[in-house]
């Protein structure tokens, strides 16, 4: 879900929780990129293309064939065939867009977006993937005002404040690997890493 921070599989939405504000260019992988891979993606710009797009689990044009739901709307985003997602000002557990991505079981995943928020509030979600009995299998948003904060399995790390400022387009990925753990690079810079060191594992990330 884009737009919403799920408490159960497709729904249970908090409207206090809900994302304002634009977001571009949104990718999947079932992989971990690397710190060049993210830097290449950002210098590339928002309405560029570094070829790692093409390697994503779901791409942008994936979500683009989606409806989004309450308010949200695609804009233009004078970026070609892609357009802007918006989501509009105010508290609202209507506006979202919903995808099933279809991903099996998993050891890593990295999801990155170009994103304007309109709010500086805390606990503000703009990406969450649930599964049955893990609701906070992958979130990333905003924990604490201009942080970014990215959660794998109710494990969070958390960018220091300032990292994304309201109303300018920033690049935010989060990464994650079983044997490694989790990072967070905005605008292709480290902005937190969290190294693993309990027992391996995996997601269950599944459709």
């Amino acid at each position: 879900v884009l737009g919403q921070e799920q408490d159960g599989v497709g729904g249970s939405f908090d409207a206090s929780q809900s994302y304002q504000g634009d977001m571009y260019n949104v990718n999947v992988w079932q992989y971990a990129l690397s710190a060049e891979q993210v830097s290449s993606l950002f210098i590339s710009g928002r309405c560029g293309h570094s070829g790692h797009e093409d390697n994503a689990q779901v791409s942008f044009s994936d979500v683009n064939d989606q409806d989004p739901q309450g308010d949200a709307q695609f804009v233009d985003a004078a970026c070609g065939d892609n357009k802007v997602l918006n989501f509009p000002s105010g508290d609202n557990i209507a506006n979202y867009l919903a995808f099933e991505p279809g991903f099996e079981e998993t050891s890593a995943i990295t999801v990155c977006a170009w994103l304007r928020k309109t709010t500086n509030d805390a606990t503000r979600y703009w990406f969450s993937y649930a599964v049955s009995g893990s609701h906070n299998e992958v979130i990333l948003g905003e924990h604490d005002p201009s942080t970014v904060s990215f959660y794998i399995q109710n494990q969070g790390i958390v960018t220091d404040t300032g990292a994304w400022p309201v109303n300018v387009w920033t690049h935010v990925c989060g990464i994650w690997d079983s044997s490694l753990g989790s990072v967070i690079m905005v605008n292709g810079e480290y902005g937190k890493q969290w190294y693993q060191r309990r027992v391996r594992g995996h997601a269950f990330l599944m459709c």
